[in-house]
C-alpha cells in the first residue's frame, strides 16, 4: 500500500524514486525537471513538454486558454515591479497535478525573477523554471500554484509565461497521465520611458507623449559631453532611421512621425560608452 501510494505521485516528470523495499523511498527532488537547462514548459525554446519529445509520459499535450493568470493590468508591466501569477490545472475526476513554468521571451531568453511563497513551489534551473513541491501535489479535480514574478529592466519587451501541466491518474508509472499547456503573453507599459541600462551607466532616456501620434519629445541625461546616436528600430532590430545629435542644456529631440506607421519601436540612445533604450507607441 505504501508503495502504491508512493508512486501515484509521479507528476510532470518529477521522478519520485523507491527500492524494492519500498521503505527508504527517495526523491530527485519532486517536481517537473530540468534537464541539460532545459525544461518541459512547452514553450518554442524548450521545445517540449512531459508529454511531447521525449517527455517521461508521453501522450501529446492539449492546449487550454487562460489557466495562467496575474495581475498585470491591461496597459502592461512597470519594470521592477512585482506581480503575482498563477497557474491553474484542471480535471475532474483527478486528484494529483504538477505543473511547470517559465516566463520567456520570442528568442527564450528567461525575464524577470520569479519568487515562491507559501512553500508550495520551487525554483529550478537557476531560477528559470518554477514547479511544484511534493506537498503541493494533492487536490480534488483542480490544483492552483501561485508565485511572485519581478518584472525585467526596462525594454526588455513582451514576456510570455510558458506552462505545462499534469493531471496524473495515480496508476503508479508514467502512462495515462492527461498533459497540458497553456500559456500568457504579457507586454511592458508602453508609459514608462525611462531606460537606463547596466549598474553603471551613463545615459537616460525618456520618450514622450507615449503613445505618441505626430511627433515624440525624446529627452536624455547623459555624463558624456558629446554627441549622442539617436536611432529607431522596429521590434525585429532593424534600423529604420539614425540620428547625430549635439547635446546642449535642454538635451531634447522632437522626432517627426510622419513617415512612421501604426506600430511599437524602439527607441535607442548611444552616447559613447553607453546605451539607454525606450519603446515608443505610435497610434
Amino acid at each position: 500500500m505504501k508503495k502504491a501510494l508512493l508512486s501515484s505521485i509521479l507528476v510532470l516528470g518529477g521522478v519520485l524514486a523507491y527500492n524494492a523495499s519500498y521503505n527508504s523511498a527517495h526523491s530527485n527532488s519532486p517536481g517537473a525537471p530540468v534537464n541539460g537547462g532545459v525544461g518541459y514548459t512547452g514553450s518554442p525554446a524548450d521545445g517540449r513538454t512531459c508529454g511531447t519529445n521525449g517527455g517521461c509520459h508521453g501522450g501529446g499535450s492539449t492546449n487550454m486558454p487562460n489557466w495562467v493568470t496575474s495581475d498585470i493590468p491591461a496597459t502592461g508591466y512597470i519594470p521592477g515591479e512585482t506581480y503575482s501569477i498563477s497557474a491553474t490545472v484542471e480535471e475532474n475526476g483527478i486528484t494529483v497535478f504538477g505543473f511547470q513554468l517559465s516566463p520567456q521571451n520570442a528568442t527564450g531568453t528567461v525575464l524577470g525573477d520569479m519568487t515562491p511563497v507559501s512553500g508550495a513551489t520551487k525554483l529550478l534551473g537557476n531560477g528559470n523554471y518554477i514547479t511544484h513541491v511534493l506537498g503541493s501535489t494533492i487536490a480534488s479535480n483542480s490544483k492552483t500554484w501561485t508565485f511572485d514574478w519581478t518584472a525585467p529592466v526596462v525594454g526588455s519587451g513582451d514576456v510570455t509565461f510558458y506552462a505545462a501541466f499534469n493531471a496524473a491518474n495515480g496508476n503508479g508509472n508514467f502512462t495515462g497521465d492527461n498533459i497540458y499547456e497553456s500559456s500568457l503573453s504579457v507586454s511592458e507599459d508602453p508609459s514608462v520611458g525611462i531606460g537606463i541600462l547596466g549598474s553603471k551607466a551613463t545615459a537616460s532616456l525618456s520618450v514622450y507623449p507615449n503613445p505618441a501620434s505626430e511627433t515624440a519629445t525624446i529627452a536624455w541625461e547623459s555624463a558624456s559631453n558629446g554627441a549622442v546616436d539617436i536611432s529607431v528600430m522596429d521590434l525585429q532590430g532593424r534600423l529604420l532611421t539614425s540620428k547625430k545629435v549635439q547635446q546642449s542644456q535642454t538635451n531634447n529631440h522632437q522626432l517627426s512621425l510622419e513617415d512612421y506607421t501604426s506600430g511599437i519601436y524602439i527607441v535607442r540612445l548611444t552616447d559613447g560608452t553607453q546605451t539607454a533604450t525606450s519603446r515608443l507607441v505610435i497610434e
